[in-house]
């Protein structure tokens, strides 16, 4: 045995060997899942379980799986704010090809105006209009017609509550001097002229867009008031207990005046001669309907 004397430090005690730590077995697969699946469950309560598992599978980290389920439940809400958005509009339809057109209701008691707001409705499928074409009222320059300033607006949404209101507005035509031809309650078969557009006006399925046209002359712009054709408004209108209409056949604002199976296009307000202003004489705004031709694709 070692002897030790005073003041000596004592030798160090051989050191013990080292534990060896054997590495934690890991969970099978199935297993992880399941306790992923557990935990996930306390975090998402109003998560459903088949989304849970869908997270949890292939992962070794519950991180991972967490991270799954909260860019799945972010796709999901995507999804419900897009079919919110197109709630109510029907399935969509084949796109034709090429070029439409859908021609509005003629022209009703030679009304007229100085401009017009109107909303398009896209169904089922996105569409762009082309082209706009509509006519002037033969009061025009006592008869001879000519040429009208015009200018032409869109905004996303409808018109209504928008007719004083420039800022919701973005111009996509112009002209200075445009002649269109002259369209009375009597033609039959009215021929129209384009407006200026400098730009196509796209609307996406389901929603809707307002288009103000606005001229510079109370006879530049003629109008549909009515649901009769031509001269056969219906001014006496009776409903189906022989009584009179309160609006007497006239057209309301946001009524349905023409539509096919790709879009529909509804009553606005007339509009004075300043625009977006109050109108400044004894006029006063009425609900009224384009009078002529929307070109437009689908898709």
């Amino acid at each position: 045995a070692p002897s030790y004397q005073p003041g000596q430090a004592a030798a160090p005690a051989p050191a013990a060997p080292a534990q060896q730590v054997a590495p934690a077995a890991e969970a099978p697969p199935i297993e992880r899942a399941s306790q992923f699946i557990d935990e996930m469950e306390r975090l998402f309560p109003a998560v459903d379980k088949g989304t849970l598992e869908e997270a949890a599978k292939g992962e070794t980290q519950l991180e991972d799986a967490v991270y799954n389920v909260i860019q799945q439940t972010a796709a999901q809400q995507d999804e419900a704010r897009v079919a919110t958005v197109q709630a109510g509009a029907p399935p969509a339809k084949a796109a034709p090809a090429g070029a439409q057109a859908l021609t509005t209701p003629l022209v009703t008691t030679g009304a007229c105006c100085f401009g017009l707001c109107v909303d398009v409705i896209a169904k089922g499928n996105p569409i762009t209009i082309t082209g706009i074409k509509t006519a002037s009222s033969p009061g025009l320059n006592w008869g001879q017609g000519g040429a009208v300033r015009c200018q032409v607006y869109v905004t996303e949404g409808t018109s209504r509550g928008k007719e004083l209101d420039p800022y919701p507005w973005t111009k996509v035509g112009e002209s200075q001097a445009v002649t269109l031809p002259m369209v009375s309650w009597a033609d039959v078969d009215p021929q129209y002229g384009y407006l200026p557009l400098s730009q196509p006006v796209r609307i996406e399925a389901g929603c809707t867009a307002g288009i103000t046209i606005h001229t510079n002359d109370l006879y530049g712009l003629v109008m549909s008031v009515g649901s009769g054709g031509g001269g056969d408004v219906d001014f006496w209108h009776e409903d189906e207990n022989g009584e009179l209409s309160d609006n007497m056949g006239m057209f309301e604002a946001g009524q349905v005046v023409a539509e096919d199976d790709f879009l529909s296009v509804q009553a606005g307000m007339s509009l004075g001669a300043a625009l977006f202003e109050e109108f400044d004489n004894a006029m006063m705004p009425q609900p009224g309907g384009l009078s002529g031709v929307l070109e437009y694709t689908v898709g």
